[in-house]
């Protein structure tokens, strides 16, 4: 029942992306819950939040009277919350438990560092099942460099402890390539056998980062040689991964690794605002964070902008963006949805498929 369902979704989104026949359904909500956050990764754009941004979240009345009926009525089935740091949010759980009473399923990305005895029995509490934690590295010194404020040692235990507390818990975790940390992946890859984690997300910094800055400059991989060492070491990777069973996006990262690092046009149609939306502490409402949002939750409900006339009409520039972007989720869903890539790569996007089905509510 499952499958046909997602079935349905997925020939809806086509339909919407492609013919006259517009949809209302957005399967997907990414939303940036507050703008504080307790690192100060080189790489994230809330790395210059300061303690003035102590007030940019949503609230839980964000979410019971505007996201969450609008949700339904787009027929949403995964929000995915980010920030920031979520597990810093005074609502988070209030919200969680809101979601999940919607038959919802949640997606929680954290950092991890927060992560201790008494977040993990919240977790257990209020049924969380699927959690993304960032880790560039196991190593200290390159994990500091990279997110700085981390306790590495704190991180790994809180993840150790956290599967220990929840055997079934659907864990993955996410590293962002980079000079810094790419001869340090195996290590992870080997923590995750002993943990029994068996998901992995690649994102990289590419030369176009929207969040471009000197620190970034020194960690991507911006010339020949530098790419070069890049494209050997993920197709050693891509070996590792599968013989260790591990599921991965290094797929995606393969492929569109040059088109990234180099800032060409990706030659792929996106679904960004198709298949899903963003939005950010504000209320602000973007198909994707690449274009300007004319939409805020606070003036007007989340359903209400998605099906307007306006909305649609907005949707036409996402078709001239010469980038995918890692940061919403666009690139990965929009691969999913092309008929290249459904052709040609079906195995690859029916396991993709399995993956999603096996999320937890």
């Amino acid at each position: 029942m499952d499958l046909l369902k997602y079935a349905a979704s997925y020939f809806k989104i086509l339909c919407k992306r492609w013919t006259p026949f517009f949809t209302d359904e957005i399967p997907v909500l990414y939303i940036e819950l507050l703008k504080k956050c307790n690192l100060k990764c080189v790489y994230c754009n809330y790395s210059r939040y300061n303690d003035n941004d102590d007030e940019v979240k949503l609230s839980y009345d964000d979410f019971k009277n505007n996201i969450i009926p609008s949700a339904r009525k787009l027929n949403t089935k995964i929000i995915s919350l980010s920030g920031g740091e979520p597990l810093m949010h005074p609502e988070l759980f209030s919200i969680i438990k809101l979601i999940t009473d919607n038959d919802i399923i949640i997606h929680l990305n954290t950092n991890g560092s927060l992560i201790d005895k008494d977040i993990i029995n919240k977790f257990y509490e209020y049924r969380i099942k699927n959690i993304n934690i960032s880790l560039d590295s196991i190593n200290a010194e390159v994990n500091n460099k990279i997110r700085s404020g981390i306790d590495t040692e704190k991180l790994l235990e809180g993840i150790e402890n956290l599967i220990k507390r929840i055997p079934d818990i659907n864990l993955s975790l996410n590293c962002t390539l980079s000079l810094k940390n790419l001869d340090s992946v195996n290590d992870i890859i080997i923590f995750m056998k002993k943990c029994k984690i068996n998901n992995i997300n690649f994102n990289l910094i590419s030369s176009s980062n929207q969040f471009k800055n000197n620190k970034i400059e020194k960690l991507s991989f911006f010339n020949d040689e530098q790419k070069k060492i890049f494209f050997n070491k993920i197709f050693e990777l891509k070996n590792t991964l599968k013989h260790e069973k591990i599921h991965s996006n290094i797929h995606e990262t393969i492929k569109f690794g040059t088109y990234y690092l180099n800032s060409l046009h990706i030659p792929i149609s996106c679904f960004a605002g198709y298949a899903l939306i963003n939005i950010d502490p504000y209320g602000n409402v973007f198909p994707c964070y690449n274009l300007k949002s004319h939409y805020n939750i606070r003036n007007n409900d989340l359903y209400s902008i998605a099906s307007s006339l306006e909305f649609k009409k907005h949707l036409k520039n996402v078709g001239k963006c010469r980038r995918i972007s890692y940061c919403c989720g666009s690139q990965e869903i929009s691969y999913l949805f092309n008929l290249h890539h459904i052709i040609f790569d079906l195995k690859f996007i029916i396991s993709k498929i399995d993956f999603v089905l096996k999320f937890k509510r």
